[in-house]
């Protein structure tokens, strides 16, 4: 025989034989407090139960703390939960970043929607609730005048725009922006099929 079948073989008859005689004695103590203990009860305790390792799982009460302990020492909160898992830790950061993800793909997929959207509008050299200062001059060209205020909402500016055909006067147009974005715009009706 080798030694290591050896060194097994001894390993197992030691936690047979340990297994036999181990067990949880559930004392009840004089005050009747009950101790949940490895060896035999004291004579001092009142009544005395053995479970065996075996067993124990279902045989065990439900264990309550120790709510005596918590009023004498002053603390009169419970244990805090469990501490979660590395598992469950990582599972939760995993969703917190999937869904930051999410959002930022809903972000860009709307910003390139409107982008699409104001191009057209560009193309057609008209204005929506929405566009940038840029995208208004881009479709308007040079404002005629301009006039800001500034408010708690934050600053307003009025962008005019005057309409010439071949040196014509066509109408006016206005666009109104709060933080450089336009919240309202109007426009002259046009005689001719091109405004501008």
């Amino acid at each position: 025989m080798t030694k290591t079948t050896l060194l097994l073989a001894s390993i197992a008859v030691f936690t047979q034989s340990f297994s036999t005689f181990a067990g949880v004695y559930k004392c009840e103590m004089p005050g009747g407090r009950l101790a949940y203990q490895s060896q035999p009860c004291p004579i001092t305790a009142t009544k005395a139960i053995v479970t065996e390792l075996d067993q124990r799982a279902e045989i065990a009460d439900p264990i309550e703390p120790f709510k005596d302990e918590l009023i004498e020492s002053g603390d009169s909160t419970l244990p805090e939960e469990k501490p979660k898992t590395w598992l469950e830790k990582r599972a939760e950061e995993r969703a917190a970043k999937k869904e930051a993800q999410k959002a930022d793909h809903d972000d860009r997929v709307a910003g390139a929607t409107n982008r699409l959207k104001f191009e057209e509008l560009i193309f057609n050299r008209t204005v929506g609730i929405g566009m940038t200062r840029e995208e208004v001059l881009e479709a308007w060209g040079t404002p005629t005048t301009s006039k800001t205020t500034v408010t708690k909402a934050g600053p307003i500016e009025e962008l005019n725009f005057k309409r010439y055909i071949a040196s014509k006067y066509t109408g006016k147009d206005v666009a109104i922006l709060t933080n450089g974005i336009v919240t309202s715009f109007t426009m002259d009706e046009c005689d001719s099929r091109r405004c501008r």
